[in-house]
């Protein structure tokens, strides 16, 4: 039996890796990652922005 794969608005998908790589960053003792988190965390909502404000097909 095959599963069919879970359909996911775009935004929705970048609002949790978001709120994961968040989570991540505050979780974690090591400077380096935290700071990659907010890297990560920052780059996500500027594509999730640009995905809310772009032109529905």
């Amino acid at each position: 039996m095959t599963r069919k794969p879970l359909k996911l608005p775009t935004a929705a998908v970048l609002k949790l890796a978001k709120d994961a790589a968040e989570r991540l960053g505050s979780l974690s003792k090591d400077p380096q990652v935290r700071q990659e988190a907010l890297n990560v965390t920052d780059a996500l909502q500027r594509l999730l922005r640009a995905v809310r404000e772009a032109k529905p097909r």
